[in-house]
């Protein structure tokens, strides 16, 4: 992470809007009085970054960086990583329970990465490989947490540096192993209990599923040979069950022929209803005329709407009347009031103007006696030049305030004037306006009025029009009701014409149903005699179709019989094969046949597979079967079971050849599993963490504490260096003026702990880059804010030195210092100065 530009405002010391630019800015330091605002440039960066700063109590409170006294704290930070541009804001606001940071976001390319405050942090933490102690551990090193790596237990160290060097990619490979190792053993075992699944299959079970197929096959060849014969017997016997289902119709046909009851009455009741609608007619046509003589009768009077508009003025006009005599009261009442307003105005004007002339004369008087300390008998006057001869009384002093009192009170009492007076002008308005409306209202209606119908004769006239529309309402009452008459005894000969049709056409559709049979033309005249001679041709014909019905079935029996007896050889024939086949029905449930052993001797029930004749006199022809025919035979027909048992054994004969072929390939799957699963254990032992991640870890220390040694060993004069203690695993100091004995860091006093320190961040900035695996961690900047106070001029100078050498790396380097010969020697400089409450930045170069 490299910043770029920084933009604060009301954030901790920075009150106004504040930007820091750091382009360019390679090596760069901080620096101003105490208290300046410094490091609130370094906490505004992190704080934009994690939405907290090193310096909190409470890292979840946000609250403490809004300046004092006001509501908002707004933090912008522009940055890149790896050469990407990236903008971070956070904008705090101040509520009642503290403050809230809802709104935040992380951009890219006008891109929105993360859109609240929790999601700009988790995003800012995978971005940089680093957490907010991380991140304030190797890249923003606060005031107080300096020396924290140098401190830090063993566990907490290796902490940062997995995350640093991204040492838990070898944890994760070792997770995926053992899952990998877990899934492998598994799929093993699946396959296993498959395999075992297929023991059945063997070439001797092949073998014989063969033999079987070969058996099925030469019965399905006798069947197809014996197929025909059967069917056309089964055709013979079904024509003939067909020929005696179509007699028996056509003798249910003649027995249900019968005349629908009230035929002969039909005739009567359609004459008398047609004699009921020519009365209900002639009523129609004299409630009609009687409408129209009422109609005429009403408009010979004038219109009621005229007459009641009449009405309506006359009262109008005494209304009107009414409201202009209160109206000219009003008007005089108005008159009287604002003479009185005006005058009362005036003479509260003239009251006025006499209180401010008592107050002109009260403050005259109390200048003139402001004067008299300086008077003194026998010199000049200081405003009219004469000699003083006697002194003023100055006992007597005019009352300023009681006179001020009384020109308010005037004023007062003239602005009530004022108001009462346009008040009673409004008021006047308002009355005229209204008795003129009055007055033009009232002279309209007596305009209408003019040589009209006076208010009796327009009563007169509306009774009269009243009368002639009630005679009206009757008579038109009486049409509907003769209306309604005419159409009731309308539909009641409609209906009885209805029936007519009906019967005839039910008559027509009965003899068409016997026509084929030779049935007699109808006449057509009378209804009754046309049904009486259609039942005298039925009754004859009867006795003909009922000894055809009897020749048809014994026919039908004969064939049919011979048929089961042939099928029920056959099915003999393919249970000695096992093949289990559907048996023909028993007795009576309409299909042909018998059951096993009884198949052969004939049908089932007397007159078996024969169609039910129904209706009277059907019963002779035999017993009562179902439809029978080809579907009773031949759904017993045991072809297409033998073909299935077939298929079967063709289909058991093909799955043994798959399940030895699955076999040998879920063998191979056995053994490939059973290998993966075994390089997957290996590899997860292998990079255990106790094992690979230990090795590497303490490979990587080394390297940190090596590079640490050279730099304090510069840093130091020669005096220190840098190791690991080998049991605890915490850092130790090599004391060369001390015969080079080892003895543990936090022994170093304050000077030397900031120099070890020192030592190990470069380090750590330096090499992290060539030791991080994946290079997750983006360390392109180091901030630095501790101790540099405590160094003498010497070790000042190595320290700047060093500090030139990782700049010129390409690494941004910032460090927040009191002295000023270190930031002199650095290429830029922000000074942070504050006037007038607020903090502000300026840069300097050279």
């Amino acid at each position: 992470m490299r910043p770029a530009r920084l933009e604060v405002e009301g954030f901790t010391a920075f009150r106004q809007p504040t930007v820091v630019d750091f382009a360019g800015a390679d090596l760069f330091a901080l620096v101003g009085p105490t208290g300046a605002g410094k490091t609130s440039v370094i906490d505004a960066l992190t704080f934009a970054l994690y939405g907290t700063v090193p310096r909190l109590d409470d890292r979840r409170a946000v609250a403490p960086v809004i300046s004092q006294n006001l509501n908002e704290a707004r933090v912008r930070l522009d940055f890149t990583v790896d050469g990407e541009p990236y903008t971070a804001v956070r904008v705090v606001r101040a509520t009642k329970a503290g403050a809230t940071t809802k709104e935040a976001r992380l951009e890219r390319a006008g891109e929105v990465l993360a859109g609240t405050a929790d999601e700009l942090t988790a995003a800012v933490t995978d971005l940089l490989g680093l957490t907010f102690e991380h991140f304030t551990t190797c890249v923003s090193l606060p005031q107080g947490q300096f020396a924290r790596f140098l401190h830090d237990k063993p566990r907490s160290r290796q902490d940062l540096l997995v995350r640093l060097l991204d040492l838990g990619l070898y944890e994760r490979v070792a997770s995926a192993a053992r899952q990998r190792a877990a899934l492998a053993r598994q799929r093993a075992e699946l396959v296993a209990s498959q395999i075992e699944g297929l023991a059945g299959a063997t070439p001797e079970a092949r073998a014989a599923a063969a033999a079987r197929v070969d058996e099925l096959a030469a019965l399905c060849d006798r069947l197809a040979a014996e197929r025909p014969a059967l069917e056309n017997l089964v055709a013979d016997a079904d024509a003939r069950e067909a020929q005696a289902a179509e007699v028996a119709v056509q003798i249910e046909r003649l027995a249900r022929l019968a005349a629908p009851a009230g035929v002969d009455e039909l005739a009567a009741e359609l004459a008398e209803a047609d004699e009921a609608r020519r009365r209900a007619a002639e009523h129609e046509d004299e409630a009609a005329a009687a409408v129209a003589e009422a109609e005429e009768r009403l408009a010979a009077l004038p219109a009621r709407a005229a007459l009641e508009a009449t009405a309506a003025d006359h009262r109008r006009r005494a209304e009107r009347l009414a409201e202009a005599e209160r109206g000219e009261a009003a008007q005089a009442a108005a008159a009287a009031r604002l003479e009185e307003a005006v005058a009362a105005e005036e003479a509260a004007t003239a009251a006025r103007a006499a209180r401010s002339a008592e107050l002109e004369r009260v403050r005259v008087e109390l200048r003139a006696r402001a004067l008299v300390p300086e008077l003194a008998v026998g010199e000049p006057c200081p405003v009219c030049g004469q000699e003083v001869s006697e002194l003023p009384d100055a006992e007597h002093v005019p009352d300023l305030e009681r006179a001020e009192q009384a020109l308010a009170e005037a004023e007062r009492a003239v602005a009530a004037a004022h108001r009462e007076r346009a008040e009673a002008e409004r008021h006047q308005v308002r009355v005229d306006e209204k008795l003129a409306r009055v007055r033009d209202e009232l002279a309209e209606v007596e305009a209408r009025l003019d040589g009209g119908l006076d208010p009796d004769a327009v009563e007169e006239q509306l009774a009269l029009v009243a009368e002639a529309e009630a005679g009206l309402a009757e008579a038109r009452q009486a049409e509907r009701d003769a209306r309604r008459a005419l159409l009731d005894a309308g539909r009641s000969h409609e209906a009885l014409v209805e029936r007519e049709r009906e019967a005839r056409r039910a008559f027509d559709a009965a003899r068409d149903a016997v026509a084929a049979l030779g049935a007699p033309a109808a006449e057509r005249r009378d209804l009754a005699a046309d049904w009486r001679a259609l039942l005298e041709w039925a009754a004859g014909r009867r006795p003909e179709l009922e000894a055809q019905l009897d020749e048809h079935r014994q026919a039908a029996e004969r064939a049919r019989t011979e048929a089961v007896t042939r099928l029920g050889e056959l099915v003999a024939v393919c249970e000695e094969a096992g093949v289990e086949v559907p048996r023909p029905g028993a007795a009576g449930s309409g299909r042909a046949g018998g059951a096993r052993g009884a198949g052969r001797a004939g049908a089932g029930g007397a007159g078996a597979g024969g169609v039910a004749a129904g209706g009277a006199g059907a019963g002779r022809a035999g017993a009562g079967g179902g439809s029978g025919g080809a579907v009773g035979l031949l759904a017993a027909w045991p072809g297409e079971a033998v073909a299935a048992a077939r298929a079967r054994a063709e289909e058991a004969v093909a799955r043994i050849d798959a399940q030895l072929a699955d076999a040998e390939r879920l063998r191979a799957d056995q053994r490939a599993a059973t290998e993966e699963q075994q390089v997957a254990e290996a590899l997860a032992g292998h990079l255990a963490a106790n094992r690979f991640e230990k090795w590497l870890l303490d490979e990587a220390v080394h390297q940190l504490v090596g590079g640490a040694s050279q730099i304090l060993d510069g840093l130091s004069g020669g005096a220190y260096a840098l190791a690991v203690d080998g049991r605890s695993g915490a850092f130790q100091v090599i004391d060369h003026t001390n015969a080079s004995q080892a003895r543990p860091a936090r022994t170093l006093s304050g000077g030397e702990t900031f120099l070890a320190s020192l030592a190990l961040a470069l380090a750590l900035a330096d090499q992290v880059a060539g030791l991080a695996t994946g290079g997750t961690a983006r360390l392109e900047a180091l901030f630095l804010d501790e101790g540099f106070g405590t160094l003498d001029a010497e070790t000042l100078d190595v320290v700047a030195g060093a500090l030139d050498e990782l700049g010129a790396g390409g690494r941004m380097v910032g460090v927040v210092t009191h002295v000023r010969e270190l930031a002199d020697r650095l290429p830029v400089r922000f000074e942070v100065s504050k006037v007038g409450g607020s903090s502000s930045v300026e840069r300097v170069e050279g």
